[in-house]
Parts: C-alpha cells; structure tokens; sequence
C-alpha cells in the first residue's frame, strides 16, 4: 500500500509528474471547461491531449484555446458510463464551472452564490467510445488522465473500463460528502482505482469536502512511497 502524501492546496498534473519524477506522452482531459491547463501542459512538454468539455458555449472557447497549441484536441461531448443516453445538463452561473448532471447537495450551502440558470438535454458517449473513435496512430499516447466532471467521475471511469490498461496516472476531482446529491464519493473512486491497479498517493480535499486525488499504476510507484 502506497503511502498517502496530503496537500495544502490544489496541485496540477504537470506540478504531481514532476513531484514523483514521472512523465506522460499525452493526457486525457475529462471537464476541460475553457482549457485553461494546456498551456501548463505545453510548459511541462507535454504536447499533446484530449480536451474533453460538455458544455456548448464554453466548448467554444476550449477550441479557440486549443487552436493554439496544435497537438490539443477539443472533443464536446457529455461522457458517462453509458452511450447515447439523453440526460439533463444542469448549467451554472460561475462559467460553467460548476455544471453537472446531478442537482447540488451541499454545494448549495456552502457556495450561495452559484446557481443552474439552464438545462440542456445532451447525449451520453464514453470514454472507450471516444477513444475507439480517434485514429489508431493517435490512441497510443494517451497515457494520463485528468477528470473534473461534479460528481460523474466514478461514471466517467466507468465507461473507460478498456481504456484504463494504458493508464499510469490519474488526476480525479472527488468528494468526501453529498457536494452534489448522487455524486461519487471518494471512497468509491479509490475503490474503483485500486481494484484496477492503482494506488493513491496524494490528496486534498478543502473545506467545503471536495477536492482532488491523485493515483498512480501500482508498478511505476518506486520503493520510496511504500510502507
């Protein structure tokens, strides 16, 4: 078992590669909203990834973003477990930044400001899907994955259940209380993470019970980080 290492603050994946003295040939960016992260992406060398954004109007300014970084692919697409399901998109008021297929929970308290202005009726793919679906020469570098959907990334691994394989390092938002009723815990996602060969080595969760964890392929984890 991995020894878990606590944050005081919000990292990245490029600060956490760099940290356990790992690297990546590409990322897979679940709930990139604007990709604001490609050009610290770009910085740390990685030149290349999947930028996944549900929402329309902020999918637009992914793809402007992107068209500066040639190799960062914008992909708009609502990704669970499932394909071709229509769900309700709930839309909030701060960018985006805090929409989600399930209603708030204690989201709602703790940040009275940020409301759902819109709903928007999308349907589902996932990520084995849309993996399957890129040029076979382009699925190999995928080697990382980021996932920042409010509350679907224990749905969202789910439906990368064949990708997983090639993955050595994950990046998750999770939550340790009902921040959005419904959404995964992060007892749940460790779970899942370690039941397919990755340990948990970092991790923050704020004052408000979110936060994000890091996790690493069990064989890349040197003897260092072992108890």
């Amino acid at each position: 078992m991995s020894a878990v290492h606590r944050l005081a603050a919000f990292s990245s994946l490029p600060r956490l590669l760099r940290s356990f003295g790992l690297s990546t040939t590409g990322v897979l960016h679940v709930g990139a909203n604007d990709g604001s992260e490609i050009e610290e992406y770009a910085r740390f060398g990685i030149t290349r990834s999947i930028q996944i954004e549900a929402l329309p109007i902020v999918y637009q300014k992914l793809q402007a973003r992107a068209a500066q970084y040639p190799g960062h692919t914008p992909i708009c697409a609502l990704v669970t477990d499932q394909e071709g399901q229509e769900m309700t998109f709930n839309v909030a008021n701060n960018r985006g930044e805090s929409s989600s297929i399930f209603a708030f929970g204690s989201h709602k308290g703790s940040h009275p400001e940020v409301g759902y202005v819109q709903e928007l009726k999308l349907r589902t793919t996932t990520i084995d899907r849309i993996m399957e679906d890129l040029p076979a020469e382009d699925r190999g570098y995928i080697k990382s994955m980021c996932i920042d959907t409010q509350g679907s990334e224990l749905l969202v691994l789910r439906g990368a259940t064949r990708t997983l394989p090639q993955i050595d390092v994950a990046l998750i938002e999770v939550s340790d209380g009902q921040v959005y009723s419904g959404g995964a815990q992060f007892d749940e996602i460790q779970t899942f993470m370690t039941e397919n060969g990755f340990d948990l080595v970092y991790t923050f969760i704020n004052a408000f019970n979110w936060g994000e964890a890091f996790f690493v392929r069990r064989h890349l984890i040197g003897g260092h980080l072992r108890r």
